[in-house]
């Protein structure tokens, strides 16, 4: 390992990760029972949730209460893309940044152009 990867695979004091660990819970808490997704914190207290189904991702963003109109970055890769909403849920004090990684259209239109 180098220094670079030393310093964000060494965990934080046991107080910082328990105020990540009551973050995480305070966002949890009043969804028991909602549409499955992963979840996170980055070393920034940024959590992140993970759908992996449009209409999760749909739940997910109502709930959090983010934005619809702003997604933050959308990444197309061969068979799903990933599309990220970043913004504040007033259910915790830290950034939240919902993704979710949604499958592709079967027919997508031509992009090519074909001047004639």
């Amino acid at each position: 390992m180098n220094s670079m990867t030393d310093a964000l695979c060494t965990p934080g004091p046991t107080l910082e990760q328990r105020a990540a660990a009551d973050a995480l819970l305070a966002l949890m808490s009043p969804f028991i029972g909602a549409p499955g997704a992963m979840f996170d914190v980055d070393p920034s207290w940024r959590i992140t949730v993970h759908v992996h189904d449009p209409a999760g991702f749909e739940w997910w963003r109502e709930a959090l209460g983010l934005d619809h109109t702003e997604v933050g970055e959308l990444e197309t890769y061969q068979d799903y893309c990933a599309a990220r909403i970043y913004g504040q849920s007033g259910l915790v004090s830290t950034e939240v940044c919902l993704i979710g990684y949604l499958p592709l259209p079967a027919e997508r239109p031509d992009t090519s152009s074909d001047a004639a």
